[in-house]
């Protein structure tokens, strides 16, 4: 089975954005750390069009319902974001300083998020077992699978639940970092809950999600063993509570989280085996078990499924027949 380096993507706010910048110069990188700068306001309109939302009181709908829709609209952005990181630094070069530079982010945010009543100690749980998650992925080059001229549907079908899922996830702690930076307005006490949560069950959706893709590496010792799925988290008038539960030093059961709810597009993916024959380099649209449009422009794909009025199109991009896929968390 074709195999790829794991790619890193990281929380990348206007704020992050910089530091990573500062880091690069420090380390006599200014080339790289100009290219990181000149994204700077193009993060800005993904801040405004797809974050600012989120915690705007007077949105319609809950918190969690924008977060769903948000979280998907930004994914396209995001693999931008991902490619222009890494034409800009190796993985390599960028799993050097990225745990560093983003704990250094974080740290002085749990101040923030104590004064915010955001529960510290399940956002500082998340990154550890973020890390966790990624120094797992990264243990050899050939850690995942990736989408190639013998890649199976059931792997690719995997692989699309796992970017879904890692996606969430940042978008969430991207999301709570904009909030602990006063970026963007702090969400009403309910709120704060209902992020919180959605964020907690996002890391452990990539957490059951990594554990599919990865060939070389165990991850159930990751699973049984992660510290956001001890953490209660309580809503109260005046904040959010987080404590820690008892540990468990015997093995847990398996929990499985639900994904989308795609059985039909999944169904459709499986009887078509052909996909990178007929639809390589391209973005294709699923509606139920129909084929609703096909373009190499993601806009166009997406814009084809809303004139047919459906709202949550099934959009994946289907790899040219044995490229290497790309990866990113």
């Amino acid at each position: 089975m074709a195999t790829a380096p794991v790619s890193i993507a990281p929380v990348l706010t206007p704020h992050t954005l910089g530091v990573l910048a500062d880091t690069l110069e420090r380390d006599e990188f200014p080339e790289k750390a100009s290219s990181l700068r000149r994204l700077k306001p193009f993060v800005e309109i993904v801040v405004e069009k797809f974050f600012l939302p989120l915690s705007t009181q007077a949105r319609k709908g809950t918190l969690v319902g924008r977060f769903n829709k948000l979280s998907r609209d930004f994914e396209p952005f995001r693999l931008y974001l991902n490619l222009q990181l890494f034409n800009t630094l190796n993985s390599p070069e960028f799993f050097g300083i990225y745990e560093q530079t983003l704990r250094g982010v974080l740290d002085p945010l749990m101040k923030t998020a104590q004064e915010m009543e955001m529960a510290p100690a399940l956002i500082s749980a998340a990154f550890h077992d973020y890390m966790r998650i990624v120094r797992a992925l990264a243990q050899s080059s050939g850690a995942t699978t990736s989408p190639s001229n013998d890649f199976t549907v059931e792997q690719f079908t995997h692989f699309v639940d796992w970017f879904h899922a890692a996606t969430r996830f940042d978008y969430g702690l991207t999301a709570i970092c904009l909030v602990l930076e006063r970026t963007i307005p702090e969400p009403a006490p309910t709120d704060k809950g209902a992020l919180l949560s959605v964020f907690k069950k996002a890391l452990l959706e990539l957490a059951e999600t990594t554990s599919k893709i990865a060939v070389h590496v165990h991850m159930q010792h990751v699973l049984q063993d992660l510290e956001t799925s001890r953490i209660k988290i309580t809503v109260a008038r005046n904040g959010v509570r987080a404590a820690s539960l008892p540990s468990r030093n015997k093995a847990r059961k398996k929990v499985t989280f639900g994904l989308s709810p795609r059985q039909a597009e999944r169904d459709w993916l499986v009887r078509n085996k052909d996909l990178s024959d007929r639809y390589g380099g391209q973005w294709i649209v699923l509606e139920k078990d129909e084929l609703v449009a096909n373009d190499e422009d993601y806009r166009k794909a997406r814009e084809a499924a809303s004139q047919r009025g459906i709202k949550r199109p099934f959009i994946i991009f289907v790899p040219l027949k044995g490229s290497e896929g790309f990866m990113g968390l």
